[in-house]
């Protein structure tokens, strides 16, 4: 979502949480909202840019951090800027 934000596209945040329900309906769409805002959390504590309108979270859990800046430091289309190509 934040590669095709940050390509202008725009991204209808409601539909993308339906698709992943979709995918997997053990969660619900709410639960992959209140999780990405777990991850604007995480990128908002490190300085990161985080999806418009997605209201960084109060509370994360730890792990959630090491492994989302794990991944983003391996991140091949990540910019020096912490945004995406």
């Amino acid at each position: 979502m934040m590669r095709r934000e940050g390509a202008g596209e725009k991204v209808v945040k409601a539909h993308e949480y339906r698709r992943l329900h979709e995918e997997n309906t053990n969660r619900s769409a709410k639960a992959y909202e209140f999780k990405m805002q777990n991850i604007s959390a995480v990128l908002a504590l490190n300085d990161l840019p985080y999806i418009t309108g997605l209201t960084p979270a109060d509370a994360f859990q730890n792990l959630l951090e090491e492994m989302l800046l794990e991944r983003l430091e391996n991140d091949p289309g990540r910019t020096r800027d912490g945004g995406f190509v």
